[in-house]
């Protein structure tokens, strides 16, 4: 599967608000940064999504994919129930065997 693949079927699953699925495209041992926060391994990873999902109720559109060897940068619209929504918020994802091991959320 490429990166871009990946990404387009995580952002399906983030846009469904499936935890366990979304959560399946990140590596045991990944970290993610958001809104100043770490969250790293799978137990963070998952309760930081649900969290996110309850307080915002995210759907993300409009995806722009600019891939480059382990790396990817997705600059997306992002509606929810928060103020100023929706948004455009630029993350940067890195990958590792075909999956996510670092996401930074918001440059």
């Amino acid at each position: 599967m490429t990166h871009t693949q990946l990404l387009h079927d995580y952002f399906d699953a983030a846009n469904a608000h499936d935890v366990e699925k979304t959560l399946q495209y990140f590596a045991s041992d990944a970290v993610v940064q958001d809104e100043g926060a770490t969250h790293q391994g799978r137990d963070a990873i998952r309760q930081w999504l649900h969290s996110t999902n309850i307080k915002y109720h995210t759907q993300y559109s409009d995806l722009h994919i600019v891939s480059s060897g382990e790396e990817a940068t997705v600059r997306a619209t992002v509606s929810g129930t928060f103020p100023g929504s929706p948004i455009q918020l630029t993350s940067k994802f890195k990958f590792a065997n075909s999956h996510i091991v670092a996401l930074t959320c918001g440059l």
